[in-house]
């Protein structure tokens, strides 16, 4: 699992919340340009991985980034957004009390103001609707704009590697697709990579090269997502 084209990489990674335990050692590498999805049925991990990676609890096992090993100091949110690694957290993950621009501007808080502003526009550009909403409250947004929001501000920093906790969640099936469509153009520009936990389990797939499959704090599979999502043991099982 060493290679120049891990994006993230962990080893023997355990994690939970106090006394629980909800991840059992795992091992897995995503890819540094592909977009992966992570599967599984409710309780399965899905969400404490995301949070894990990103320093937003506490994990032990190793996290490299881009193949450099990250150390405890550094395993935070704040440190992991300075290698690179940025989070759409579930549930949107936006400041509701503040305007669209304020959201975008918090999140190029580690650029310099003028980089933060061309950042800013460089997404109004590829999301009008946020243009059209700039100076709007982000809690009056509609759920799908409320996520789009999140993915660009999340974006604002120039990560390499983007990390979405459910983009999903809570949306009508319509506006789903919509936030699936901003995801597979974000794809294409192949500037970086993406890890999506996910339970809308056809969208994700559609735009992933990878899937793995997590149950009880495991990885028991892995393999292309058309094959994994297709699989009719899986879906059986695992996947409702």
């Amino acid at each position: 699992m060493t290679g120049g084209q891990n994006g993230i990489e962990l080893v023997d990674l355990e994690a939970g919340y106090g006394r629980a335990a909800v991840l059992h050692g795992i091992s897995v590498a995503f890819d540094a340009k592909s977009v992966s999805v992570v599967l599984g049925p409710n309780g399965a991990g899905k969400t404490t991985l995301i949070r894990s990676i990103c320093g937003a609890i506490p994990a032990q096992g190793s996290l490299s980034v881009f193949g450099e090993p990250v150390n405890r100091r550094r395993w935070t949110p704040q440190g992991m957004l300075g290698l690179g690694v940025a989070v759409v957290p579930s549930g949107r993950g936006t400041f509701r009390d503040l305007s669209v621009d304020d959201n975008l501007m918090a999140g190029g808080s580690l650029l310099g103001r003028r980089e933060a502003r061309t950042e800013a526009d460089r997404w109004y550009d590829q999301f009008p609707i946020l243009a059209e909403r700039r100076g709007q409250r982000a809690g009056l947004l509609s759920g799908g704009e409320q996520q789009i929001l999140a993915i660009a501000r999340a974006l604002m920093p120039k990560p390499r590697f983007l990390l979405l906790d459910e983009p999903s969640l809570g949306l009508a099936p319509v506006v789903v697709e919509r936030v699936y469509d901003v995801l597979s153009t974000l794809k294409e520009t192949g500037s970086f990579g993406m890890l999506i936990v996910e339970q809308s389990v056809a969208n994700a797939a559609a735009i992933s090269e990878m899937a793995y499959l997590l149950d009880g704090g495991q990885l028991v599979k892995s393999g292309p997502a058309a094959e994994i999502v297709e699989d009719e043991e899986v879906k059986r099982v695992y996947l409702g």
